[in-house]
């Protein structure tokens, strides 16, 4: 599993065949951030076809940084809320 992900990352492979800089960076991260790190639950998977390991696991990688910045917006309107409410305190003084 390794190597097939190894040959997506090579030179003049497919991360250095994006355009966008950004798009690079974020093929970087899933390879460091998703796949390697799940190696062994990909191996486990069952399922034969590389790809369709990669796509699992990044869209499982995916969902789990959903919920944090979810749960980071979720802390964010509290404190606006809190903000709000002592400034209007304030503003009544």
């Amino acid at each position: 599993m390794v190597e097939q992900i190894e040959k997506l990352k090579k030179p003049a492979g497919f991360q250095d065949a994006l355009m966008n800089l950004k798009h690079r960076e974020a093929f970087y991260k899933l390879i460091d951030e998703a796949w390697l790190a799940e190696e062994k639950a990909m191996e486990k998977s069952g399922i034969p076809d590389i790809m369709n390991n990669l796509i699992l696991v990044a869209n499982t990688h995916n969902r789990m940084e959903i919920k944090a910045l979810q749960k980071r917006i979720e802390e964010l309107e509290k404190l606006l809320e809190n903000m709000d409410k002592h400034r209007a305190q304030l503003k009544d003084v």
